[in-house]
């Protein structure tokens, strides 16, 4: 996706198409009144819910972008001391690269759970908590209740995403060859 034009446009198509400018999400607690009277903390609190200041439909977009390109879409929710600080809700989104998510313990199982590609699994394979590990090496394992793990479920017990790319990427690389021959051919 980052070097390869088709990818990349295509990518970008299905995150217009699917996202577009934005899913709205409005309060809906069966009280009209009470809805009114939390739009407005709601619609602020969207604008920059995002640990880095991204609104809601920067994050959706980037977070479809993850799905299609990664295979899945991984969020923690945090509690920010810096925005609680300035009055703000403290809880914020912060957007985590799958390969947050390691194979710390591939499959091993205790007391009928285990672990499957960085993910703690119950007796259900249901999730209940991610392994995580930081690019500065900092591992930690998060509760399921603190995650966001989208992906598309083709198998009946898979944990992990697969990138949407992935059965056309040898027809991508023989396209890119391709193209390379016949710029050089047109060159000599």
């Amino acid at each position: 996706e980052r070097n390869n034009t088709t990818v990349r446009s295509g990518t970008e198509a299905i995150v217009a198409i699917t996202v577009g400018s934005g899913i709205a999400l409005e309060p809906d607690t069966g009280d009209e009144a009470l809805d009114a009277k939390i739009r407005p903390h709601w619609i602020k609190y969207l604008r920059s819910c995002g640990i880095n200041g991204q609104n809601i439909y920067q994050l959706q977009s980037s977070g479809m972008r993850d799905a299609v390109v990664a295979g899945e879409l991984l969020w923690r929710f945090v509690i920010d001391p810096v925005r609680l600080a300035k009055g703000m809700i403290p809880l914020a989104i912060m957007p985590l690269e799958s390969e947050w998510l390691g194979d710390f313990a591939y499959n091993q199982p205790t007391n009928n759970t285990g672990t499957i590609g960085g993910v703690d699994v119950d007796e259900f394979c249901r999730s209940v908590a991610y392994n995580l590990k930081s690019p500065n090496g900092k591992s930690e394992k998060v509760p399921a209740a603190s995650i966001v793990h989208w992906f598309e479920r083709r198998r009946s017990l898979q944990i992990r995403g697969e990138p949407w790319w992935a059965p056309v990427l040898t027809t991508l690389r023989q396209e890119k060859d391709l193209i390379t021959a016949e710029l050089e051919a047109a060159k000599n």
